[in-house]
């Protein structure tokens, strides 16, 4: 019994200098997690002729945490999503350093738009007011920007088609998924009002109709429609 008694206590006081970190890794752990799904999925279903993905919602999740995460907390968040970039990079049949240059490519994009609208505007972030929602559009924009360049720097083939592919991808994935998380985020805390039955069969609605027009638009190949899938995402982000 004694001996018994002899590790149980040290595992105890391990457990207790352990337990408080637990709530402060869960959630950096989380972004990690969420941004590597995230990017296999947008790799697997949405790939395109460039090699890249058509939607990139990673960076929407992580310009999205970045700007909920105080300050100080910001770069566990941005350790734990490079981590997950990486790994989706190379699981995709990258090189090694091609993998790397995305993956800063993707976190610098994060973090010069949370950088941008944080500390360099005065513009607080809102999808209602037109002067914040046209702050935080020029903000992705010239963060995706930033992004593209260094991406195709590295790219195993650069060229100006790969820039604006990188360049629309990202920038559609953050004006798509980063309202949605930041408003999701704003009801949970109580922020925000519940939606209304009457929005929530709208919003149903609009996603479906992105669902028919999408499975119209890849279920033939006759004519060159896929311009029509991005107009009703950015009609039902807008709306």
């Amino acid at each position: 019994m004694l001996t018994n008694l002899r590790y149980a206590l040290p595992m105890a006081h391990a457990a207790s200098r352990i337990a408080p970190l637990l709530p402060l890794t869960a959630t950096p752990i989380a972004t990690g997690v969420g941004y590597y799904l995230a990017a296999i999925a947008a790799l697997a279903l949405t790939r395109s002729t460039d090699g890249i993905a058509t939607l990139w919602p990673s960076s929407g999740i992580l310009f999205a945490v970045l700007l909920i995460t105080p300050r100080h907390r910001i770069g566990w968040h941005v350790a734990a999503a490079a981590v997950g970039s990486l790994c989706a990079n190379l699981q995709a049949g990258n090189a090694v350093p091609v993998s790397i240059g995305f993956t800063v490519a993707n976190m610098g994009e994060s973090m010069v738009a949370a950088w941008l609208l944080r500390t360099r505007s005065r513009c607080r972030v809102s999808f209602v007011d037109p002067g914040g929602l046209k702050c935080f559009c020029m903000a992705a924009s010239l963060a995706t920007t930033a992004a593209a360049t260094i991406a195709v720097s590295t790219a195993p083939v650069p060229s100006i088609g790969f820039w604006f592919s990188w360049f629309t991808t990202d920038l559609l994935g953050i004006l798509i998924v980063t309202p949605l998380m930041l408003i999701a985020e704003r009801i949970v805390r109580g922020g925000a009002t519940r939606p209304k039955r009457r929005e929530v069969v709208e919003a149903i609605a609009m996603f479906a109709m992105v669902a028919i027009i999408a499975g119209l638009t890849f279920s033939q190949s006759s004519y060159p429609l896929l311009f029509v899938p991005m107009l009703a995402i950015l009609a039902a982000a807008r709306r």
